[in-house]
C-alpha cells in the first residue's frame, strides 16, 4: 500500500511540473 502511495504522489508532482513548465512556455510565448 505504501508503494502505491508514492508511486501516486510521484505521478502527482511529475503533472505538477509539467504544468508548470507548460504554462512558463506559454507566459514566455
Amino acid at each position: 500500500m505504501t508503494d502505491l502511495m508514492v508511486e501516486t504522489g510521484g505521478l502527482l508532482v511529475g503533472k505538477d511540473i509539467v504544468i508548470n513548465i507548460a504554462a512558463e512556455l506559454l507566459l514566455q510565448s
